[in-house]
């Protein structure tokens, strides 16, 4: 959910392709969505890797293990849902009541869609557009400044530094 940004009903919607002109191997998420007055489209899915505390890039390299053996996703059943299941699961991760504490700290809330938040926040960090983003995040580009939005004060002070440079 991290690294593509995916909601967590996308999980049970994955499969591995192959572009048939580059030859690269990509993953692909065939869930649609109801949405507004129609149906979201499937997508190719494209990582963002989060950094650690260091500002080393967390590479998985998720595309080339997804139909590996040793691969396997957390359990995706619970009678509420996929979401209820994934925040069961984190329930259960050392390092997610770690995050829990910091984020509560900062006097805000976390859970499995908080992958899907920040995934849209690295990609603006790397200057990739809107509409980029919103196709890559499966919704219209309304939805996604409607409920993604990104600016800061700090990342705007950044982006017309970078601006005025260029």
């Amino acid at each position: 959910m991290a690294a593509f940004g995916l909601r967590p009903e996308e999980l049970k919607h994955l499969e591995k392709k192959v572009d048939k002109r580059t030859k690269e191997k990509f993953l692909w998420c065939s869930y649609q969505k109801r949405a507004g007055g129609g149906m979201t489209e499937p997508r190719k899915l494209y990582a963002l890797y989060p950094m650690n505390k260091k500002g080393i890039k967390q590479d998985w390299d998720l595309v080339s293990h997804f139909d590996q053996k040793d691969f396997q996703l957390p359990p995706l059943q619970s009678k509420n849902g996929v979401g209820e299941a994934c925040n069961k699961y984190l329930a259960r991760q050392k390092g997610w009541h770690s995050i829990l504490k910091a984020v509560e700290k900062r006097k805000e809330r976390a859970g499995s869609y908080s992958f899907r938040h920040t995934y849209s926040v690295r990609g603006h960090q790397l200057d990739l557009d809107g509409g980029s983003m919103a196709t890559a995040m499966g919704h219209s580009y309304e939805t996604h400044c409607r409920e993604y939005p990104w600016a800061t004060k700090s990342g705007t002070d950044s982006a017309f530094a970078r601006a005025k440079a260029a």
